[in-house]
């Protein structure tokens, strides 16, 4: 038997880039640029599917920069949800755009059991000098690099059958 080595395949959750909240943490940021939709599936012990159009069975996630400040300075973060937090993001930003609009982000629970609650904090307004050096932080591409699913003839033509 031949055995091709292959470098391991990297999560898009891993790294840096990523807003990563564990149950009870919260964090402040301004959201900021266009939300990204893509679609999911990701069955019990199963390996994540990601596809860039609407694909049976998977569902829909987002994924927007959020700007935070970590170390005395703003950086940009990656934060993905789900079609709850959409919806909650959306019903906000009618009356407080989301751009120039601190906001908590919440996390209670783990796994399909995690809830995030988001608050305007409309007690900390945003001077035009901060708002500024907000907009001035370089966001993160959120594209995704995901391949069309493989039709099964096209795999048993590639093993020989």
């Amino acid at each position: 038997m031949k055995f091709t080595k292959r470098s391991g395949q990297k999560s898009e959750s891993v790294g840096g880039n990523y807003l990563k909240l564990t149950d009870g943490l919260s964090v402040n940021g301004v959201m900021r640029g266009e939300i990204f939709e893509f679609y999911q599936i990701w069955p019990f012990g199963g390996e994540r599917q990601v596809f860039d159009s609407p694909t049976p069975g998977a569902a829909s996630r987002f994924k927007a920069n959020i700007v935070i400040h970590e170390n005395g300075k703003f950086i940009s973060k990656i934060w993905e949800f789900g079609l709850p937090v959409y919806t909650q993001l959306g019903d906000i930003n009618e009356v407080y755009p989301l751009d120039k609009t601190k906001i908590q982000i919440t996390r209670r629970g783990a796994g399909k059991s995690t809830q995030y609650m988001i608050l305007p904090l409309l007690n900390e307004q945003l001077s035009p000098k901060t708002l500024s050096q907000i907009e001035s932080v370089e966001l993160h591409p959120l594209a995704l690099n995901v391949r069309a699913p493989v039709q099964v003839e096209e795999r048993y033509d590639e093993l020989g059958f």
